[in-house]
């Protein structure tokens, strides 16, 4: 026998693939669920319950699959069924943003309600020349959210 290979582990945030929604239905599409346990052998039911659920073992492994075999949490409890690999993807990742305060007057044509003073880039060693606020490293250029405007690369800046 062979060494399964395991996708996700206990604790990934996981989401049903197309092909498990056309078997457990459409209410779970985009629902995230929980990697709460992970099988990769076989154990007759009534020895995995006798035993208590040892970890790695489940009655509902078939090791012809060729996968590891997968239990969910689900944040509303409705979802109890295992799920090899095929059936599950990634769960996408939110983007981390944060909206600072900005000096940008909304009738500047260049001013967005949504977009004005929002990064999520990493902040760079240096500040703004105009307002000292802290620059945020965005591909190659410098953002000041503060200004809300892109700024000259500051002589402290460490990323090359």
């Amino acid at each position: 026998m062979s060494k399964i290979a395991k996708r996700f582990r206990v604790g990934s945030k996981v989401v049903l693939s197309p092909d498990a929604l056309e078997n457990y239905g459409e209410k779970y599409e985009g629902r995230v669920f929980r990697v709460e346990s992970v099988s990769t052998k076989y154990m007759p039911a009534n020895q995995f319950f006798a035993e208590g659920k040892p970890k790695g073992y489940h009655p509902g492994y078939d090791d012809s699959s060729g996968s590891a075999l997968y239990d969910l949490l689900s944040p509303t409890a409705d979802f109890h069924n295992s799920v090899y690999d095929w059936e599950l993807e990634p769960a996408p990742r939110k983007a981390h943003t944060t909206r600072y305060a900005t000096t940008k007057k909304p009738s500047d044509p260049t001013y967005s309600a949504q977009w004005s003073g929002v990064t999520g880039a990493p902040k760079c060693a240096g500040r703004c020349s105009t307002c000292g606020g802290a620059l945020h490293h965005e591909g190659d250029t410098h953002y000041c959210p503060s200004c809300d405007d892109f700024k000259a690369r500051p002589t402290n800046c460490n990323r090359r």
